[in-house]
C-alpha cells in the first residue's frame, strides 16, 4: 500500500482544467449565438427592420462579441457560415 502522505496542491488537474475550459468556451459560443438569433428576430419581427439590415447589424454585433470574448478565427468562420445560411433561408422563403 502507498505510504505517501497527501500534500495539498500537488495533484495533477490537467483533465479537470481541460473540461472546465471546454465548458466555458461552449457556454460563450452558445450564449453569443442565442443573443444573435434573438437580436435578428427582434429587429425583423418586432421592430419591422428590413431583414438584410438586421442581418448586417447582427453580424457586426457578432464580430464585436466574438472579439470581446476572444473566440478567435473559428468564431469568425462560423459567423460567416451562419450569415450565408441566413441569406439562403431568406432566399428559399422568397421563392416560395
Amino acid at each position: 500500500m502507498a505510504e505517501e502522505k497527501y500534500v495539498r496542491g500537488r495533484m495533477n488537474i490537467d483533465d479537470q482544467q481541460a473540461t472546465w475550459d471546454g465548458f466555458i468556451v461552449t457556454t460563450a459560443w452558445s450564449s453569443l449565438i442565442l443573443v444573435l438569433v434573438l437580436l435578428h428576430s427582434t429587429l425583423t419581427v418586432a421592430l419591422g427592420v428590413h431583414w438584410m439590415v438586421s442581418l448586417l447589424l447582427s453580424f457586426v454585433v457578432g464580430l464585436g462579441g466574438g472579439t470581446f470574448l476572444g473566440l478567435g478565427t473559428k468564431w469568425i468562420a462560423a459567423l460567416i457560415g451562419l450569415t450565408i445560411l441566413a441569406v439562403l433561408v431568406q432566399f428559399v422563403i422568397w421563392i416560395f
